[in-house]
């Protein structure tokens, strides 16, 4: 084994190894918490943005939604005007044979009971 130095030397750099690898591991773990910091800061910056694009997204959807609704309806009121329309235009003999014909389906007549 080799004999270290009896002046302390050997103890004296023991010591500056020592202090020196403490102030390492202070700039690490310095520099670890600077790093998770900012780790955390990037995940709520994405965070919100992602929240923001949603709901941007979902306020789109939403109004298409609405506008296609909106569009199925009057489809269905122009096509029942459009129908009404027809109906008026019918003369009065057709709409009397239509509707003996409608009720003839659903009510027996007297003469067909017999």
């Amino acid at each position: 084994m080799a004999d270290l130095p009896r002046d302390g030397a050997g103890l004296d750099r023991l010591l500056a190894t020592e202090a020196l690898l403490s102030a390492r591991l202070a700039q690490a773990q310095a520099d670890a918490a600077r790093l998770v910091a900012e780790a955390r800061a990037a995940a709520a910056e994405l965070e919100t943005r992602y929240q923001s694009e949603l709901e941007a997204a979902t306020r789109a959807a939403a109004a298409r939604v609405a506008a296609e609704g909106d569009a199925a309806v009057a489809r269905i009121r122009a096509d029942a005007a459009a129908r009404a329309a027809r109906f008026r235009s019918l003369p009065a003999s057709r709409i009397e044979r239509l509707a003996a014909a409608v009720a003839g389906r659903v009510l027996p007549l007297p003469r067909d009971a017999a």
